[in-house]
């Protein structure tokens, strides 16, 4: 079988076009927008870092613009990812300032070189 004669997937597939409308209820948002928790939009409101909304009764009430608008500033350009950590050094915390009570082997370090004799 050659390439040339596998079907593309849109053309095997149709899908409908669901058009949600003017706005939408907290809970209704999933319904057109799966990967958008009623949850999630709940705490992004609580973090003020989601689409706008308005309370109306005892709803929040999102318009469907506003969503799609959020959704599309929330994506990223291809590698801009988040940056990849430093590598770590070998021997552990040798070098990092640690606060309280030394290690064991701090002491010994200590004891050592308080016990050597001073060079002059």
């Amino acid at each position: 079988m050659s390439a040339d004669t596998i079907p593309l997937p849109s053309e095997e597939i149709q899908f409908s076009a669901i058009t949600p409308p003017p706005f939408l209820r907290r809970d209704e948002v999933k319904i057109y927008f799966p990967f958008l928790d009623e949850k999630v939009l709940g705490y992004l409101a609580t973090q003020e870092r989601g689409p706008r909304y308005a309370h109306i009764g005892r709803y929040c009430i999102y318009e469907t613009a506003e969503v799609i608008r959020w959704i599309r500033e929330q994506m990223k350009a291809p590698g801009s990812g988040r940056p990849v950590p430093p590598a770590r050094k070998e021997g552990g915390t040798e070098g990092k300032l640690r606060v309280g009570r030394p290690t064991r082997a701090q002491a010994r370090r200590k004891k050592r070189q308080e016990a050597q004799p001073v060079d002059r």
